[in-house]
C-alpha cells in the first residue's frame, strides 16, 4: 500500500468518540475507536476509559458536522461489552482497558472533514470500516501508525457549541514486545507531552499493509531514553473469544 493510501486508511478508519454531559449537553472528553467487519459481523472497538459508564455522561460517535447550526452531529453509542481477567487462586479480577459493541445495523454514515482550500471550505469524505479477524500480530520488522483528534477546546457562543480539535498523525511506530494483554510500541519522541495524545485512546494501530493490529491504550515518555515515547496497545487476539461469544459465533 502506498504512503498516501495508507495515511488515508488510518485517518478514515479512526472514528472520533465524544463524551457528553447529559445535563449541559456539552462535550467533556474525546476518544477514538474503529468499526471492524469481523467474521461477518460489524463491531465497534475502543478502550474502556474512552466510553466508561459514568453518571450523567453519554457517549457518541462523531458522524458529521452541521455547518448551518454550527453543531457536531453525534450517533449515540452506549452499553459496551467489557472484559475482565481473573485468577481463581487469588480471586483477583482485573478489568481490561478494552470495550466493544456489536452492531445489528449497518455502519452509521460517518464523515471526515478535509480542508478543501485555504478559505475554510471543507470536503466531506466517508469514513471506512476495517476488515479483520484480529489475528494479525505485530512484528519487529514492521512500521505502524495511528491518528486521532487531539487538543480539544470547547467553543461556546450564542450560536455555536462545538469541540474544536487538531488531527494528529503518528507513523514510524515500532513494536517492542508484548506483555499479558498488551502490546508495547516505541515512537520517536519529538518533545511530546500527554496533550499530544489525549483523544487518540482507542484509535486503531495499523501496519504498513493496512492491517489492524492493536488499539491505542496509553503512553508515556520512556524512562530509559528521553528520545522515545512508549505506546501501549490492546492485544486484540487475546479477546477474540470474547468477541466470538458476543457475536454468537460460538
Amino acid at each position: 500500500m502506498d504512503s498516501q493510501a495508507l495515511r488515508m486508511t488510518r485517518i478514515l478508519s479512526t472514528i472520533p468518540v465524544n463524551s457528553i454531559d447529559s445535563k449541559t449537553h456539552k462535550p467533556c472528553s474525546m476518544g477514538s475507536g474503529c468499526f471492524v467487519n469481523y467474521k461477518g459481523h460489524l463491531i465497534f472497538l475502543t478502550v474502556l476509559h474512552a466510553v466508561e459508564v459514568k453518571t450523567d455522561i453519554l457517549h457518541g460517535i462523531v458522524v458529521d458536522y452541521d455547518s448551518e447550526k454550527c453543531r457536531t452531529v453525534l450517533y449515540e453509542v452506549n452499553d459496551f461489552s467489557i472484559c475482565a481477567m481473573g485468577d481463581l487462586r487469588t480471586k483477583e479480577v482485573d478489568i481490561i482497558d478494552f470495550a466493544m459493541k456489536k452492531f445489528s445495523t449497518p455502519m452509521p454514515p460517518c464523515k471526515f472533514l478535509m480542508n478543501k482550500n485555504h478559505i475554510g471550505e471543507f470536503e466531506k469524505i466517508d469514513r471506512i470500516p476495517l476488515t479483520s479477524d484480529l489475528s494479525v500480530a505485530p512484528t519487529t520488522n514492521e512500521k505502524y501508525g495511528f491518528c486521532g483528534l487531539i487538543k480539544g477546546s470547547l467553543i461556546e457562543t450564542e450560536t455555536v457549541l462545538g469541540l474544536y480539535s487538531t488531527l494528529a498523525y503518528y507513523d514510524n511506530l515500532r513494536y517492542l514486545k508484548s506483555e499479558n494483554s498488551y502490546h508495547i510500541f516505541v515512537l520517536e519522541n519529538k518533545n511530546y507531552s500527554h496533550k499530544d495524545f489525549q483523544g487518540t485512546s482507542g484509535a486503531p494501530i495499523i501496519d504498513s499493509k493496512g492491517n489492524l493490529v492493536s488499539l491505542v491504550m496509553s503512553g508515556h515518555q520512556s524512562p530509559n531514553n528521553s528520545n522515545e515515547w512508549i505506546i501501549y496497545g490492546v492485544n486484540l487476539s487475546k479477546f477474540s473469544t470474547v468477541i466470538d461469544v458476543t457475536c454468537d459465533l460460538i
